[in-house]
C-alpha cells in the first residue's frame, strides 16, 4: 500500500474514532441530571441570639425524600446557613453555620443551624469580628443531599498492546455506576434575631 493510501487510512479512523468518542460523551447522563428526588429548605423567620452574640440558632425546615444508596457509594447530606447584618453601625457582619443531623423520610423536619460571626475580610489578613445583634438580617440557606460513587471502576492498562479494535457501544446505553444522585434546595430571606444579648 503506497504512503498516501496509508495516510488517508490512517485520517479516516482517526476521524471515526473521534465521531465514536462524541457520540458516547453526548449519549451520557451528566451528574447534574441525575435527580434524586425533592428537596426544599425553607429559613424560618425569627432567628435567636446565643452568648452576647456570638452565635445565632436560625430554625430551617426541611423537606427530602428518603436517599437511594447504591452499593459501593455512600451518603452526603448538608444543610448550609448564611447570615449577614449590618452591626457597629455601618459594618456588614457574615456568619456561616451547617448541620447534617436532620431527617430525610418524604415529610417536613425542622432542626436549627448555629452561625457563628466569621472575621471580616482585609488586604492583609482577617479582622475582628463583631457580635450579631437584636435586628434583621439577610439569611440564605442551601440544602444537599447526594449518594456519591465510591472506588471508580479500574480503566485499561495505559501501554496495553497491542490495541484491540473498539466494540460497538451496545443501543440504548446502560446506565453507569459511579455517578452521584442529588437533591438539593436554597432559600434567601429576611429574618429578625433576638434575643436578651446577654448569654
Amino acid at each position: 500500500m503506497s504512503s498516501l493510501k496509508k495516510g488517508v487510512v490512517a485520517l479516516v479512523a482517526s476521524l471515526g474514532a473521534i465521531s465514536l468518542g462524541s457520540v458516547a460523551v453526548a449519549s451520557f447522563p451528566s451528574a447534574a441530571g441525575a435527580a434524586g428526588g425533592k428537596a426544599i429548605v425553607t429559613l424560618g423567620k425569627q432567628a435567636q441570639l446565643f452568648a452576647r452574640g456570638a452565635a445565632v440558632g436560625v430554625p430551617v425546615h426541611i423537606t427530602c425524600d428518603a436517599p437511594s444508596v447504591p452499593t459501593g457509594q455512600s451518603l452526603s447530606e448538608n444543610v448550609s446557613v448564611q447570615v449577614s447584618e449590618v452591626v457597629a453601625g455601618d459594618v456588614v457582619q457574615a456568619g456561616y453555620g451547617s448541620a447534617s443531623d436532620f431527617i430525610c423520610d418524604g415529610s417536613p423536619h425542622s432542626s436549627t443551624v448555629y452561625v457563628i460571626p466569621n472575621g471580616a475580610a482585609a488586604p492583609f489578613g482577617g479582622g475582628a469580628a463583631h457580635p450579631f445583634t437584636d435586628g434583621t438580617a439577610f439569611a440564605s440557606a442551601q440544602l444537599s443531599v447526594c449518594s456519591l460513587p465510591g472506588i471508580f471502576p479500574p480503566t485499561a492498562a495505559p501501554f496495553a498492546s497491542p490495541m484491540p479494535p473498539p466494540s460497538p457501544l451496545p443501543s440504548p446505553l446502560p446506565s453507569l455506576p459511579g455517578l452521584p444522585s442529588c437533591q438539593s434546595g436554597q432559600h434567601q430571606t429576611v429574618i429578625s434575631i433576638v434575643g436578651d444579648n446577654e448569654g
